[in-house]
């Protein structure tokens, strides 16, 4: 059986293990600051190109619809294009 002693010896030395995990990964993250940031930013980066990328494609389909709607509405006459106000109907 555990004794309340050996149990507070075993959570003191996972507080010291604990405590040591902690500061290696400070001075890990000291130490590779620098790195860290340049792949934030290029991350962030190719999530922009990738955004506008999107952006760009869809103004592209846009402006060939538009492209096509407009030839067929000049190739119709005029009295074939419904009044305006019988869109809402």
């Amino acid at each position: 059986m555990c004794t309340a002693r050996q149990g507070l010896l075993h959570f003191f030395a996972f507080c010291l293990h604990a405590n040591q995990v902690l500061v290696q990964t400070d001075d890990w993250l000291k130490e590779h600051e620098e790195e860290v940031e340049n792949l934030k930013a290029m991350e962030l980066d190719a999530l922009r190109r990738a955004c506008w990328m999107t952006t760009q494609a869809r103004i592209e389909r846009l402006s060939t619809r538009l492209e096509h709607v407009t030839t067929e509405l000049e190739k119709r006459d005029d009295r074939q294009i419904a009044p305006r106000a019988s869109w809402n109907e």
